[in-house]
């Protein structure tokens, strides 16, 4: 298992993601992976398991464009990862590892909220 650790600098605000497995955390603790003296977790995110077209691993919290530009975010919802429209005004989700689209991860919500106005 994979984890996305979203940290931001104390100093300064600067947003980081950083990706630990479940034995990096298990066995060094994590002041041995980051300096928690430092920096603040502001969210944990679990790798989905799948990857974009470009082979890059999808994450909770990441923004994904499809084949027409369109964007989405990916949440993990009553157990299965499920993405949702940033433009649609219902709140429809969908699941995500049935789905066939050929999804770009261009950045998450925490690094790239300008991606969402």
């Amino acid at each position: 298992m994979k984890f996305g650790y979203i940290l931001k600098n104390k100093n300064t605000g600067v947003v980081h993601k950083k990706i630990y497995t479940l034995n990096q955390i298990q066995e060094g603790g994590l002041s041995n992976l980051f300096d928690v003296e430092n920096y603040a977790i502001i969210a944990i995110n679990q790798f989905t398991g799948l990857a974009d077209k470009n082979g890059k691993e999808i994450y909770e919290g990441d923004i994904l464009k499809d084949k027409y530009s369109d964007l989405y975010i990916v949440f993990f919802k009553n157990g299965s990862f499920v993405y949702k429209s940033i433009t649609e005004k219902l709140d429809l989700f969908y699941n995500l590892s049935n789905s066939n689209n050929q999804w770009e991860v261009i950045g998450n919500i925490y690094e790239n909220s300008d991606l969402l106005k």
